[in-house]
């Protein structure tokens, strides 16, 4: 035999079709030489070549670490000789990642992973207060795909948090969600913040992004009845009668009526969500947009004593360089809660500062 024995590799779950061996079982002698599993066999998914000793084809999943032992035999006119080997096949390792309102890093374990399945969702919106007429903050919108890490040690993780309620002042949710405004009687929250995974260059740039989940915008006193756009999908819901969605090559827009916003000043940006007008002639609040990819659509929409207070969700995104498979969903759409802890991103309950639920990031390996 040509090689040691000994491990040919060890595959991670999502991994398992981008690994190869270390090293094939090739004999050296007078040909032909034909090969064969003497003894133990090879993971389910593979075979051996007969001809020339390679092995191949995708392990199956499996449940549990497992490791395969197997003896490969040469075999010419002269004789045989055999050589024992193993392949390990790993089971899937989940880590799940809530708000912490910080930057967490995630850190590749070895060299043979090669790709990380991830599901993830904004923070939703929150309530501020006199509500009326059953009016809803946006919830967050979820991104799920597979991130190629070939190229890429670590990852940068940041889950996304809802919308602050009033009492705490109405910023918007960690890290990039609008602030509402408490400047009058009926107050705006803030909007929910968007999760984002940046790659090992850093948060320091937003084209460093592998992929966001938008953030669900806020709302203030409904009357008439105003929501709170959605995040997620490629474009963010817009407020029914407030601020516009955030795209993906844009922020949000600033609401149709635009007391307290004028000058574009409640539009979202690249990576932050629309704050809401404080104008004086404003009878009541409203809330701010969701930040989002590229940012939520601001609030602050409010005239002679009626609110057209909701902000514009945040879209969702993922760079196709790098993610497989890839998928933005929002609230109510086919896929959105698969897998959805109870109560992440979700729309907030009816009611005074009820805020909506955190955002929440998985990564499977």
């Amino acid at each position: 035999f040509d090689n040691a024995s000994g491990s040919l590799a060890t595959f991670y779950s999502e991994s398992r079709s981008t690994t190869t061996l270390s090293s094939q079982p090739t004999a050296s002698g007078d040909a032909p030489i034909t090969y064969s599993i003497a003894a133990g066999s090879l993971p389910s998914g593979m075979s051996i070549n007969s001809s020339t000793g390679a092995i191949s084809g995708t392990p199956n999943a499996v449940g549990s670490d497992t490791t395969s032992n197997f003896t490969v035999q040469a075999s010419n006119l002269g004789g045989a000789v055999t050589r024992d080997y193993s392949i390990t096949v790993k089971a899937p390792v989940t880590t799940n990642y809530s708000y912490t309102g910080s930057t967490v890093n995630w850190s590749k374990p070895n060299a043979n992973v090669k790709r990380v399945l991830f599901r993830m969702w904004g923070g939703a919106g929150t309530h501020g207060t006199c509500t009326s007429n059953s009016q809803h903050p946006g919830a967050g919108g979820k991104t799920e795909g597979v991130i190629n890490v070939e190229s890429h040690n670590n990852l940068y993780l940041q889950v996304g948090e809802a919308g602050k309620d009033t009492s705490s002042g109405p910023n918007g949710g960690w890290p990039n969600g609008g602030n509402g405004n408490i400047s009058h009687q009926c107050k705006g929250s803030g909007g929910g913040g968007s999760s984002n995974i940046y790659n090992s260059s850093g948060t320091g740039s937003y084209t460093n992004i592998v992929a966001v989940a938008g953030g669900g915008g806020s709302v203030s006193h409904g009357n008439p009845n105003s929501n709170g756009g959605d995040g997620g999908g490629t474009n963010g819901g817009s407020s029914n009668r407030g601020g516009g969605g955030g795209t993906q090559n844009a922020g949000g827009a600033q609401g149709t009526t635009a007391c307290g916003n004028t000058g574009n000043s409640g539009a979202g940006t690249r990576l932050q969500g629309g704050t809401a007008g404080t104008g004086s002639g404003c009878t009541n609040a409203a809330a701010g947009g969701g930040g989002g990819w590229w940012g939520g659509g601001a609030g602050g929409n409010s005239n002679s004593g009626n609110t057209y207070g909701g902000g514009g969700g945040g879209s969702g995104y993922f760079d196709t360089s790098l993610v497989s498979g890839g998928a933005t969903k929002t609230y109510g759409e086919s896929g959105w809660s698969a897998d959805q802890p109870s109560g992440i991103a979700a729309r907030a309950s009816y009611g005074d500062n009820n805020r909506g639920g955190h955002g929440y990031i998985t990564l499977v390996y």
